[in-house]
């Protein structure tokens, strides 16, 4: 059990908050059409900070569209250290596929990032068909503008994905390894995952020293949407739907 004093004090805050926006798909095979892409299982992977309950705009899309959808819960709310964090959801991941087969992946902002790096796993190679960015930070980010240079970052989570962290190029050598399509769902409004860094993975990014993604890639637009809001988002949510069939 991990050490309560370790815990960053805002895990474990958002840890007394239900969580139980919406109702998880059963794990188990077998699933109507299971093989086909448009129906296969979906797995929401939340950002740091973030909850499966943030997925509200999209659940209800994916269902709509004929996926079972599941999620996986990890870090305290992803706040823990990113390394921690994805150890915990390549785990997860993997006892999951090996009840409902290949799965595509949603994750948002470090979520995303987590996604794509497990896809790029020998445990889940060949086990995720697609994965889905909304806002992902699927190359690091730099450090926000708004928040001044000597402030220290209250979530490790935070900190870990920056650029040049050293969790953030461990677990960025995995995603060199994916070659899953990927989309990504990004707003013009978005201040946390900018639009420069949410398209860093379609070419090699002299920021992370990370090469274009090696697989089919694609970009989706929204405006006027903050980054926190974007799960939230039935706008977002009808994407997803639409990109996954």
């Amino acid at each position: 059990m991990t050490d309560p004093e370790r815990v960053p004090r805002i895990g474990r805050l958002l840890d007394r908050l239900p969580d139980d926006a919406w109702e998880e798909s059963p794990h188990r095979r077998p699933y109507p059409r299971s093989d086909d892409p448009s129906t296969r299982p979906v797995v929401l992977v939340h950002g740091a900070a973030g909850s499966r309950s943030n997925f509200t705009g999209v659940v209800p899309a994916l269902r709509a569209a004929g996926h079972p959808v599941l999620s996986v819960s990890y870090g305290h709310h992803g706040t823990t250290g990113l390394r921690t964090s994805f150890t915990r959801v390549r785990a997860l991941l993997t006892g999951i596929v090996a009840d409902a087969g290949r799965v595509d992946l949603v994750g948002h902002s470090q979520g995303g990032l987590i996604a794509l790096a497990a896809s790029g796993t020998p445990d889940l190679r060949g086990k995720v068909g697609r994965v889905v960015g909304i806002a992902g930070n699927f190359r690091g980010v730099c450090r926000p503008r708004f928040l001044p240079a000597r402030l220290p970052l209250p979530v490790p989570a935070w900190s870990d994905n920056l650029v040049g962290s050293p969790a953030l190029v461990a677990v960025l050598d995995y995603t060199r390894r994916s070659t899953v399509p990927v989309v990504q769902v990004l707003s013009t409004a978005d201040r946390i995952v900018p639009v420069d860094r949410a398209r860093a993975f379609l070419s090699d990014d002299p920021v992370s020293g990370v090469p274009a993604h090696r697989g089919p890639v694609r970009v989706l637009t929204v405006t006027g949407t903050a980054h926190e809001n974007l799960p939230y988002s039935r706008e977002v949510g009808e994407l997803v739907a639409g990109v996954l069939g």
